[in-house]
């Protein structure tokens, strides 16, 4: 048998493509890579990610998180418990990182847990099966500082006629007022209720707002009234009122103490005509002006500058109605535009200011116009903006929407996702409205549930300037990306990962991401790296005290590489060409063939000095294909090529049985 010496390999690296046969795919491309980058041609283990939240919020529920600039210009993370909000802020500026005291909501209003957040163009919301609560990103409106808006959902809840009465409340004194519904309510204590009456007879029309009631019966409730009108509230005596159940966004300044709750004076159930701003599920600041969703397929749009008022009769707008469709999220795009994302269509959202007058509604010209009708999102918090493309997810997986020329978009059928689908596929569907995406450092991120994870498990990693998909990032067991924020630490602006928590069951807050070189610094035990861990010259210097870090599972594997012939080989050698950047850094070579389906441990780089290098390792398989599984087990080594040298037989392998 005359056997032909060839040779096959990569000089570079940009990126890898599960879904595509192996023998299949082209030069450069790996088949599989876990917790790495790609930069420059070359693959590097990610580094670990640092916990810098410690038992400040031992005893909280954290349950949602955003950015927030304030009147400073310092970036923050708000973290939202079920009963207020804490201010994180990294360290910046020359200022140490600090973590306030919580600024509680309102008495009565709570979020509740079992919750999962969803974003569109910066704002978020927290969703359970019976309401939605939401974290408005921050607007900036004249010269005020930041202002956050919590979006609890929408009122869906009938409108209850009916009538109050209440004895006469001086002004600073606090009274009861009963309320009687023409029918049974539903209502249990500590729901939160929209009251309105038309009645203005004796400061009647200073009670419309949102109140949290007590019942009294099925078709009685009461609720507590502080009157700090200025002027008495005289005797009320069987007075028509109508109430809805809802629950009202809260605000916070960006400076106070506490959080409050939008005022409720002129509800949206009154149908057409100025209301307060809605209850909706996600709020979105453009152009001046506040969009709310508060039904499943409308858009409530404020005044300008005056995000309290809402014109229903003049800035509302009605998206691909009588189609069975609903609105998941929103997005700025350019100009007057926004994309409004629905679950199986996609709109281009016009708004015309025609001027700038308080008060006054957006131009005859607003128009709403579909982008296709093919595809819609699923899940909110996965839509984000990159330069002139827009990532989502949908159901056949990661889309990108791509303006053409005229600055129309278009809608590729084609996912983004195509060459990993295999990713995709293995999705959780019953919990992919948790899923996140994020788009920093020239890469898109996007954390889903797979197979039977209940929390985003698995961070994929889509590099836009290789394009190519990069990396399949996992973490220590228990560790999950609820959110992603960018925001500055130190001199530059940095990813961060949001995980929620209740109590001191979990190791929850706020994770700087690729920081540590020794590994994930997750788990609240003390002690040492788990094993097995090298140190290295320029690697942390461990104390019992800090938390444990688990080193990262760093690994790829390249595409089979045939020499373009099916024919049988027997594979002699592999050399892999790497740099280390700390003494004692190591990889591990595996080889495994086709046909013979074998695998082995072939050697393993161990860098003694900081330098590059070249190993060549003995193979010896035979098979009609190889590939290499290359595994760093420590530091921080810089893989750049990998090339396997065999002796190629003049006849195909044939398979018997």
């Amino acid at each position: 048998m005359g056997l032909q010496h060839q040779s096959d390999g990569d000089m570079g690296f940009t990126g890898f493509a599960s879904r595509i046969n192996p023998i299949a795919l082209k030069p450069s491309l790996l088949s599989n890579a876990f917790n790495v980058r790609m930069d420059r041609g070359s693959v590097r283990p990610r580094k670990g990610i640092k916990r810098l939240t410690d038992n400040t919020l031992l005893d909280e529920i954290i349950c949602g998180a955003t950015a927030f600039v304030d009147a400073e210009g310092n970036d923050n993370i708000i973290l939202v418990a079920v009963d207020g909000i804490f201010v994180y802020t990294p360290p910046q500026n020359g200022l140490a990182a600090t973590i306030s005291a919580k600024k509680p909501f309102p008495a009565g209003r709570i979020i509740y847990t079992s919750n999962d957040l969803i974003t569109a163009g910066g704002d978020y919301i927290i969703t359970n099966d019976t309401f939605r609560i939401g974290v408005g990103g921050f607007s900036t409106a004249g010269e005020e500082a930041g202002e956050l808006y919590i979006f609890r959902g929408r009122t869906d809840a009938p409108v209850l006629t009916g009538t109050f009465s209440s004895s006469a409340i001086a002004d600073g004194a606090t009274g009861t007022i009963t309320v009687t519904t023409t029918q049974p309510h539903g209502y249990v204590s500590g729901d939160e209720v929209t009251f309105h009456t038309t009645h203005t007879t004796g400061g009647a029309q200073n009670l419309n707002n949102n109140y949290v009631i007590t019942t009294t019966g099925l078709n009685t409730y009461t609720f507590s009234f502080f009157n700090n009108t200025g002027g008495n509230l005289s005797n009320q005596n069987n007075i028509a009122c109508t109430s809805q159940q809802g629950f009202p966004p809260l605000y916070w300044d960006g400076s106070s103490a506490n959080v409050t709750v939008m005022p409720q004076t002129v509800p949206a159930h009154l149908g057409a005509g100025n209301c307060s701003m809605p209850p909706g599920d996600f709020g979105l600041v453009f152009q001046n002006r506040m969009v709310v969703a508060y039904k499943r397929n409308r858009l409530a749009v404020s005044d300008i500058l005056d995000y309290g008022t809402f014109d229903l009769a003049l800035n509302n707008f009605y998206v691909n109605t009588g189609n069975n469709d609903s609105i998941v999220g929103v997005l700025p795009w350019i100009e007057n535009q926004f994309l409004v994302f629905m679950q199986k269509s996609i709109y281009v959202c016009f708004i015309e200011t025609s001027n700038f007058t308080v008060g006054s509604a957006p131009g005859v010209n607003s128009t709403i116009t579909l982008v296709t009708s093919e595809i819609g999102c699923l899940s909110r918090r996965t839509i984000v903006a990159a330069g002139q493309f827009v990532f989502f997810l949908s159901n056949k997986g990661v889309h990108m929407l791509t303006p053409q020329l005229d600055l129309k978009l278009i809608g590729n059928t084609d996912p983004l996702s195509n060459s990993i689908d295999d990713y995709f596929q293995r999705i959780n569907y019953g919990y992919v409205k948790f899923a996140f995406a994020t788009y920093f450092n020239n890469r898109f991120w996007i954390a889903l549930p797979l197979d039977d994870a209940t929390t985003n498990t698995t961070l994929l990693v889509y590099n836009t300037l290789n394009s190519a998909w990069e990396s399949v990032d996992t973490f220590p067991n228990g560790m999950c990306v609820d959110e992603m924020i960018v925001a500055q630490y130190n001199l530059g602006k940095r990813l961060y990962l949001i995980k929620y928590f209740f109590g001191d069951s979990e190791f929850g807050g706020v994770y700087l991401h690729e920081e540590l070189e020794a590994g994930d610094q997750y788990s609240g035990l003390d002690g040492t790296p788990v094993l097995p861990f090298y140190l290295t010259e320029t690697g942390p210097i461990i104390t019992e005290t800090a938390p444990q870090t688990e080193p990262v599972q760093a690994r790829c594997i390249t595409r089979q590489y045939t020499f373009s012939t099916l024919n049988e080989k027997f594979f002699s050698r592999a050399e892999v060409v790497a740099e280390a950047f700390n003494v004692n850094d190591r990889v591990k070579l595996f080889a495994s063939t086709k046909n013979l389906d074998t695998t082995n441990e072939v050697g393993e780089m161990q860098f003694a000095s900081i330098t590059d290098q070249t190993y060549r390792a003995r193979v010896a398989l035979r098979g009609y294909s190889m590939l290499m599984d290359l595994r760093f087990t420590s530091g921080q080594p810089e893989l750049r090529a990998v090339t396997v040298t065999g002796a190629v037989s003049n006849r195909p392998m044939i398979s018997q049985s």
